[in-house]
């Protein structure tokens, strides 16, 4: 596991935005169908022993953990979840990216949603994340974006 830090000073926004939808503790329950279809859109392409599932997100929203699902056309086409690291700081961690591949007109990035979801919700944090060695393009996104790499 490769554990990344972003400081705000560092952070790269790219510019681009797009329609993304913050769902929290408070909202979980209207958009129970997009949190399904990205969860769908996932297991659609990878095969992940970790991935979680409906339960395992309302959990996480009851906990107070916070799923940002970037929509085209009112279709999902990724997902990040943000929770805060203390209750002290305003230091996140970031974790299960996933941006959707198997599409004919892809208008969006990794890199584009998740430096629009940063620059939106939490660009004055330090935000930390850990990405599996294997991951590669998930390792270079946060790179490109101004993580860097905690040693």
């Amino acid at each position: 596991m490769i554990q990344f830090k972003l400081n705000p000073k560092d952070f790269a926004y790219l510019g681009t935005e797009y329609e993304v939808i913050e769902i929290t503790k408070y909202n979980y329950k209207n958009y129970i169908h997009l949190i399904e279809k990205t969860i769908q859109n996932f297991n659609d392409e990878i095969e992940w022993d970790e991935m979680f599932d409906l339960d395992a997100s309302i959990d996480r929203f009851r906990s107070g953990m916070v799923m940002y699902i970037g929509v085209v056309d009112t279709e999902p086409f990724g997902h990040v979840w943000f929770e805060f690291t203390d209750t002290i700081s305003l230091n996140k961690n970031l974790y299960n990216l996933f941006i959707k591949n198997n599409v004919e007109n892809k208008t969006y990035t990794g890199k584009e949603f998740v430096s629009y979801v940063i620059e939106k919700y939490h660009k004055d944090c330090i935000i930390y994340c850990e990405v599996d060695e294997w991951n590669i393009k998930s390792k270079k996104t946060f790179e490109y974006l101004g993580f860097k790499e905690i040693k």
